[in-house]
């Protein structure tokens, strides 16, 4: 049951890039509270973390709408957070922010890490689906994922006519940025 258990989520997963492929997945005529999702995803974490030593603290948060499904921006943050606990240290920290950029036209959001950090031979394939960092990145005690989680947040940001970014220091840790347009707001 485990194994199927992987394997739908790996089908799933496979079937979110080929929409992305096929240029179906960014659906912008939906809006969702991304502090909302920002929040719920903090708390949801704040048992992982704590068993693990890492402390994850909200530094700001702006009241942002964007454009897209809440599923799918739900699946980016609760990824990012996700790989910034896993790859810290014990005792870590992980910072989260989500702020507006000065003309008040995008999302800015920062999730930090003080944690192993990634090597510059591996940072530039990090986004690339399949791909698995050097075994200084992976634990052996974590489960081994398949390379996608990345990839997958890359295609919904993308799609909705966004950016992620990352910046990592070896040993020091990481910095992932994703910027998002703000969803026009409501005329009456």
């Amino acid at each position: 049951m485990e194994e199927i258990t992987r394997l739908v989520a790996l089908v799933n997963r496979l079937l979110l890039l080929a929409e992305g492929d096929a240029g179906r997945l960014g659906r912008t005529d939906q809006t969702t509270r991304f502090d909302k999702i920002l929040r719920e995803s903090v708390e949801m974490f704040e048992a992982v973390a704590e068993s693990r030593g890492v402390q994850v603290r909200i530094r700001e948060t702006a009241p942002v709408v964007v454009p897209g499904e809440e599923t799918h921006l739900r699946q980016v943050v609760r990824n990012l957070i996700d790989n910034a606990i896993k790859y810290n240290r014990n005792p870590g920290e992980v910072d989260v922010s989500l702020s507006m950029d000065p003309p008040r036209t995008k999302a800015i959001l920062t999730i930090q890490d003080r944690g192993i950090g990634i090597a510059p031979d591996v940072l530039p394939r990090i986004f690339e689906r399949f791909y698995r960092a050097d075994k200084a990145r992976t634990r052996e005690s974590e489960q081994a994922g398949h390379g996608l989680g990345l990839s997958i947040c890359q295609a919904i940001i993308q799609a909705l006519h966004g950016e992620i970014r990352v910046e990592s220091e070896f040993g020091r840790g990481s910095t992932f940025s994703v910027i998002l347009p703000l969803a026009p707001a409501k005329t009456s």
